[in-house]
């Protein structure tokens, strides 16, 4: 009887004072009052019920300023209310989904991962190196399998264990990760692979999956920064993927982000060569730099640094005298020194060069690098976007 009347009482308080189940058990705890278990169990019950209440409540609410703004007749409080809920939901980049991949789903990440061992691989031969590491090919060795050799030819079965990884030394760090191809672009544009096909739908479905790529790592934040031939994996389904993001940033939380400095290759590098204007600020603590990273992007669209690097991309895949990377850097040089203007570059070299691939179908191909390697203007535009890129003409059919 006393422990139905306490629980009455419970209920009584949590409903008129709002208090949670914590502060009440403490209060109890402090007034020396045991607290019963079928008082704790109809104490969760009631919150669980006022929760519900809640979101019921403010489920309707939206409805009505949703409502009050179709009529015309919208509240302050409203506009307010789903200004707030757009801008932490549907902005780019995503201030809530960034809070919680940097807070929460990372660290799980982390915690969940594998846990290999330099004794879990065998090393065979370099694939590559740069500035942060060097790359391996690498097989996963099961246990007792004695017949892995840094130069015997891999079996079928073996092929589906390859996978990709740092060199193994002490006190080092490596990772380890899917092995999808050991050819680049830029081996296929240098003819290492033969000669580059003369082929206008094969050289949109590449660029196509760049930008795609791109536009994914855009609407997280990132921005690749290193963005050529080198940094993009041609499987032997032709897909490509992008490689290599030591010259990353993450604008959403300020990892790897100085407005001063800035890793490039000068190739393929815009000619404002840094992503955002010399007078950004430093990037603050990550939750303050993720609540604050739409304005930023709105502000410096850090995203534009990429999207020139995709025009030099198809000016190199679509002029054959460009493919070579000694050519295509001669064409970054001439270009600053026609202010950045490819038109007046396509005068300075005349007849010189083979246009036919990007003059076809009406100059479609022409009209998007033109527009992908305009230089910014004083609001920090002026050149297409990933994905403004993607809805241009240029990947229309050809009649």
């Amino acid at each position: 009887m006393l422990c139905s009347a306490g629980c009455n009482v419970a209920q009584l308080i949590c409903k008129e004072r709002n208090i949670t189940l914590c502060r009440f058990a403490r209060n109890l705890f402090n007034s020396g009052i045991p607290p019963p278990k079928l008082l704790v169990d109809e104490l969760e019950d009631v919150l669980e019920a006022d929760n519900q209440d809640w979101l019921a409540s403010g489920l309707e609410l939206l409805t009505e300023d949703l409502q009050s703004i179709a009529a015309g007749s919208p509240s302050i409080g409203g506009v307010l209310r789903l200004l707030v809920i757009y801008y932490l939901f549907f902005t780019r980049p995503n201030p809530f989904l960034a809070c919680l991949d940097f807070y929460f789903l990372r660290p799980l990440a982390d915690n969940t991962a594998n846990k290999w061992k330099s004794s879990d691989f065998a090393l065979r031969e370099k694939l590559g190196g740069g500035n942060f590491g060097a790359a391996f090919e690498g097989l996963r060795v099961e246990r007792g399998d004695r017949t892995i050799s840094p130069r015997a030819k891999l079996t079928p079965e073996q092929k589906k264990r390859h996978e990709t990884d740092g060199a193994f030394s002490r006190g080092s760090q490596w990772l380890v990760w899917k092995f999808e191809s050991d050819a680049t672009l830029g081996n296929a544009l240098d003819g290492q692979l033969g000669s580059f096909p003369a082929c206008l739908e094969i050289i949109k479905s590449i660029l196509r999956q760049v930008l795609l790529g791109l536009q994914k790592l855009h609407d997280l934040g990132i921005v690749h920064r290193d963005v050529k031939p080198d940094n993009l994996l041609i499987t032997t389904d032709g897909e490509v993927k992008i490689i290599d993001f030591g010259a990353a940033v993450d604008m959403c939380t300020g990892v790897n982000f100085n407005p001063l400095y800035g890793m490039l290759d000068p190739r393929y590098s815009p000619p404002e060569e840094l992503v955002m204007p010399k007078n950004f600020p430093r990037a603050p603590t990550p939750v303050i730099a993720t609540l604050l990273s739409p304005f930023a992007w709105i502000y410096g669209r850090p995203d534009l640094f990429d999207s020139y690097s995709v025009g030099v991309l198809l000016m190199q895949m679509a002029v054959p005298q460009l493919r070579t990377s000694a050519n295509i850097k001669a064409f970054n040089n001439e270009m600053r020194q026609c202010g950045g203007n490819l038109s007046q570059w396509r005068d300075y070299r005349g007849s010189r060069i083979d246009f036919t691939l990007l003059d076809r179908n009406g100059k479609a191909g022409w009209d998007l690098a033109t527009k992908l390697l305009k230089p910014r203007d004083k609001f920090n535009r002026g050149r297409l976007s990933v994905s403004q890129a993607l809805a241009h003409r240029y990947f229309l059919p050809e009649f």
